[in-house]
C-alpha cells in the first residue's frame, strides 16, 4: 500500500427515490442540524465558520503523522479536476483522483492505531456527509465504505457500511453495494452523500459501529478498474446532536449492567440495551432495561446501555 499525501493530491487538483439521497453539499445545509462535527476533509474557512458558530469541532484531517491518505499500490494517481474549486467555492479542501491501472483501484483515509480518534458520541442520528464530483470521464460507479476499522477500547472490528454512487451499483467480487444516487455528469456539480448512520443500517444491514475510539480506514473509496477515469471528493465529516444523557450529564458508572445466566439488566440508567459480539456485530437489542441472553453462544460480549459500556462474559 502506497501513501499519497493530501498536499500532493491537492497540488495536481489545482488546489429514482435513491437519487434524493444526493443533496446540496454546502455547509449552510448542515451547520444548523448538528452540534458536534467530526471533520476528515474540509476547507479551513468552513472549519472556522463552525467554530465561530459555537459548534464542537473534532479535527481528524490528514496530518501525515497519525492520520494519512493511502492509495492501494499503484492503483490511483492524482487527477486533473474539471473545475478548480471545491464545495462552497473554496480551493483548499478537496482532492481529485484518477484510476491508474486496469483491474481495481482504491484509497483510504486512515487513522493510525497509536492515536485512535474518539467517536464515542456517535449514534444512529449522526449524519455521514461526503461530497463527490464526477469529472468528464467519471467511473460508472464508485463505492464508498464507511467505518472499516477497529474499536480501540475493545480491539473489536466495526462492520462497515458499503454504498455506491453512479449510474449503476458498484459490484465487488460479486457483491452489489446499494446505490444512493447518480453523478451529474454533464454539469459536473458537487453533490453530497448525506445519510444518518441509521439510514446506513437500513441500506447495508450488517453495518455496526461500536462506542469509543476508532482506528483504521474511516473512509475507503473504490473506483473500479477503467484506467483514466477520474473523480473528486470533498467535505467529508460526521455531524449530529450531542449525546442525550452523555458523559457531560450522566457518568457511565451511574448505570449498572448486571449479567445473570438468562438476562442482562440495566439498573439506574436509561432504557435500551445493545449487545455486540467480538466481531462488532449487534446480536441482541432491547428497548427496555432487560434483554434475554439464553440463546447466545457462551463467550465475550460488549453491552452498551446509554452511556454505560461494559464487557461481559456469558457462560
Amino acid at each position: 500500500m502506497k501513501k499519497m499525501t493530501l498536499l500532493a493530491a491537492m497540488a495536481v487538483c489545482g488546489m429514482g427515490a435513491m437519487n434524493a439521497q444526493l443533496v446540496d453539499p454546502s455547509l449552510n445545509q448542515t451547520i444548523n442540524n448538528g452540534e458536534i462535527f467530526d471533520v476528515f476533509m474540509l476547507d479551513n474557512a468552513s472549519v472556522t465558520t463552525l467554530q465561530q458558530e459555537g459548534k464542537t469541532v473534532n479535527l481528524y484531517t490528514v496530518d501525515e503523522t497519525t492520520r494519512h491518505m493511502y492509495i492501494w499500490d499503484g492503483t490511483m494517481v492524482a487527477g486533473t479536476p474539471s473545475n478548480q474549486v471545491g464545495v462552497d467555492f473554496q480551493t483548499d479542501g478537496f482532492s481529485c483522483f484518477q484510476v491508474g491501472t486496469v483491474g481495481w483501484s482504491g484509497l483510504g483515509l486512515a487513522v493510525d492505531e497509536v492515536a485512535p480518534i474518539d467517536l464515542g458520541h456517535i449514534s444512529d442520528e449522526t449524519h455521514f456527509h461526503m461530497a463527490v464530483r464526477p469529472e468528464g470521464n467519471a467511473p460508472a460507479a464508485i463505492a464508498v465504505i464507511f467505518g472499516d476499522g477497529t474499536n480501540s477500547e475493545y480491539g473489536m472490528k466495526w462492520t462497515p457500511a458499503k454504498i455506491s454512487v453512479g449510474s449503476s451499483a458498484f459490484v465487488d467480487n460479486g457483491v452489489s453495494y446499494p446505490l444512493v444516487g447518480d453523478f451529474d455528469r454533464e454539469g459536473g456539480d458537487w453533490k453530497a452523500i448525506d445519510l444518518t448512520l441509521g439510514d446506513l443500517k437500513k441500506l447495508f444491514p450488517s453495518f455496526a459501529y461500536l462506542p469509543g475510539g476508532f482506528y483504521g480506514n474511516i473512509i475507503s473509496v473504490l473506483a473500479g478498474g477503467v484506467a483514466g477515469t477520474t473523480f473528486s471528493m470533498d467535505a467529508i465529516y460526521l455531524y449530529g446532536p450531542k449525546a442525550q444523557g452523555g458523559v457531560e450529564d450522566v457518568a457511565a458508572d451511574e448505570a449498572q449492567i448486571v449479567v445473570s445466566a438468562k438476562t442482562i439488566s440495566v439498573l439506574g440508567g436509561q432504557e435500551g440495551i445493545d449487545v455486540y459480539n467480538v466481531s462488532g456485530q449487534l446480536v441482541k437489542s432491547s428497548e427496555s432495561t432487560i434483554v434475554g441472553v439464553e440463546d447466545l453462544t457462551p463467550g465475550l460480549y460488549v453491552v452498551k446501555a446509554g452511556n454505560a459500556v461494559k464487557k461481559v462474559v456469558i457462560r
